[in-house]
């Protein structure tokens, strides 16, 4: 047995046909079928049945695959025990990410991500959490960072059993109202839903899904309701009207418009609105030595006022 068919196997498994699988894996069909082939002849018994859809692992194959990727694991801590990790990251990473902490946290970690390991090619995208959930599930992810609420838990644990992910929380936060310094509300400290919904309400991008958008038609039916598309149109319109929008802590507590004053949260009083930042993945794949770098990394840029609700 040799370690690189362990590792079509897991390739295999991961993307489900021989012509997909070899693409990947930069080798030709013909080469991974025979290597599949030849640990069936070593092992006396088929580790797959080829079908017209692609391939079905059998019942020993997957006893075998478990077994391979525990095999692959440890060669993989005994590689980063040898000082060969920082020349294994030379493969990719695509990650996505909620607009809330893109800029905030994400990017920063990304960076220094590609400064310790310039070989590894990377890909970052800004989606809604909905959206990426179904995008790791199709793997054109390999992992994304989400934003959820208690508004919309039971939505979410039908979503993670639907598309069979894991999920991974970071930290947890809570949402409040934004407004300008220019606003009439500047000077208060804490507001209603019923208060602040009475001015018009600034949403960013396609990121109030049918549940925030329900819940706060719930204290105004006609809602004004005004999606920018950029971030910084969104601070600038906040900062020159008399519009309110609604984002966690995390998202402006290292930012300049913060610090400076230019923006003010105001805490929400009648409505225990928490969100919680976290990372999903598939269940049946496992985390890479590149995902876990990247989450180490990440916790690093957790503002403390992050923590606590």
């Amino acid at each position: 047995m040799r370690l690189n068919q362990f590792r079509f196997l897991d390739a295999l498994k991961k993307y489900g046909t021989i012509s997909r699988a070899a693409e990947q894996m930069y080798i030709s069909q013909p080469s991974l079928s025979a290597a599949i082939k030849e640990l069936e002849e070593e092992l006396g018994f088929e580790v797959v049945t080829r079908t017209r859809k692609g391939v079905v692992f059998t019942a020993l194959g997957e006893q075998v695959l478990e077994h391979s990727k525990r095999i692959l694991q440890e060669v993989e801590e005994i590689q980063n025990l040898s000082g060969k990790a920082d020349r294994m990251y030379q493969g990719s990473l695509s990650i996505g990410c909620v607009p809330y902490v893109y800029h905030s946290i994400i990017l920063d970690t990304l960076m220094d991500m590609k400064q310790k390991y310039p070989k590894l090619t990377t890909r970052l995208t800004e989606e809604s959490s909905y959206s990426m959930a179904e995008q790791v599930h199709q793997r054109e992810l390999d992992l994304a960072v989400i934003m959820t609420s208690n508004i919309e838990r039971n939505s979410w644990d039908a979503t993670f059993q639907k598309y069979e992910l894991e999920y991974q929380e970071l930290f947890h936060d809570r949402m409040y109202f934004w407004v300008g310094q220019n606003h009439q509300l500047y000077q208060q400290d804490h507001i209603t839903m019923a208060e602040a919904l009475q001015y018009p309400f600034i949403t960013y991008r396609n990121l109030l899904n049918k549940f925030n958008r329900s819940m706060l038609q719930e204290y105004n039916r006609n809602l004004d309701i005004i999606q920018l598309d950029d971030r910084e149109s969104l601070y600038r319109y906040l900062r020159k009207s008399q519009a309110i929008t609604v984002m966690p802590m995390c998202t402006l507590s290292q930012d300049d418009y913060y610090l400076k004053g230019i923006v003010k949260p105001l805490r929400i009083t009648d409505l225990d609105w928490e969100t919680r930042v976290g990372m999903i993945y598939r269940k049946d794949e496992k985390v890479s030595m590149e995902q876990k770098e990247f989450v180490s990394l990440l916790m690093q840029k957790i503002p403390n006022d992050a923590q606590e609700l």
